[in-house]
């Protein structure tokens, strides 16, 4: 939380590494800001759109498959800045061009469905998602991966 206040710091959030180049005390990152169809300036996070959302979809990142969650979220409980993301690849807007109830309930107006990902500092850029791989136990998870919902899959209730 102190790194979000401090004045030298800018958190880069839904953001992802795309090449690293120089060597130690002299380097520079690419950095990919993914779209969140979502104004980060506007959205308060009061969660109306969450609320409101009629898509249901399983979670595999969070959850590992065990909850579900809608087609517009918060990454996780606890997640810095308190903003929803978009999930495009089940949002009714954009797989079949209707709904948009997340845009009508949306107090101050931060629903942006033409937002794209960008390197901070250029404008434009492309949304690309992240790699997935999948194991038996948790789909979608590294096969190296143990969260605390492994347990739980090696259980009799899950076989």
């Amino acid at each position: 939380m102190d790194a979000g206040r401090h004045p030298n710091i800018t958190l880069l959030t839904y953001s992802e590494v795309e090449a690293v180049s120089g060597y130690v005390g002299n380097f520079t990152v690419r950095i990919r800001k993914r779209a969140r169809s979502v104004d980060e300036e506007k959205c308060t996070g009061c969660g109306a759109c969450q609320e409101k959302c009629p898509t249901k979809v399983v979670d595999t990142a969070y959850e590992a498959g065990l909850g579900y969650r809608k087609a517009i979220y918060r990454p996780f409980a606890q997640a810095v800045p308190s903003i929803p993301v978009i999930d495009r690849a089940n949002c009714l807007w954009f797989t079949k061009g209707r709904c948009r109830l997340c845009e009508k309930v949306c107090p101050t107006g931060a629903i942006d469905y033409n937002q794209q990902g960008h390197h901070p500092g250029s404008p434009g850029g492309q949304h690309h998602p992240w790699p997935q791989a999948t194991t038996p136990l948790m789909p979608g998870a590294s096969p190296s991966l143990a969260t605390a919902a492994f347990p739980k899959r090696l259980s009799p209730r899950w076989r």
